[in-house]
């Protein structure tokens, strides 16, 4: 089997909503071959009308509620320490 062939999206979610997380956002929603699951940052007045208000995370806990295939962590290396271990439990995480 082709695994460059893949029968949906990969969904993405971003912890992380600064400049790289914005990036990011906006090239997953650009992309044929991904789709935006969530973002998450620490603070609200990071987001800006580039991402649909349904896809904020108010919580890392919720992530799962989500469905992210993967989940790319560009805010702080404590997040990883907190939630690394339940993402990877459930998800490819970077």
């Amino acid at each position: 089997m082709d695994h460059r062939i893949r029968k949906h999206k990969r969904r993405v979610g971003i912890l992380g909503f600064g400049k790289l997380g914005k990036f990011l956002a906006s090239k997953i929603i650009e992309s044929n071959s991904f789709e935006l699951a969530f973002v998450w940052n620490r603070t609200t007045s990071a987001f800006d009308e580039s991402v649909d208000s349904s896809l904020i995370l108010d919580s890392i806990d919720d992530f799962k509620s989500k469905k992210p295939d993967i989940v790319v962590e560009v805010a702080h290396p404590s997040v990883t320490k907190t939630y690394g271990k339940d993402i990877l439990e459930y998800c490819d995480y970077m």
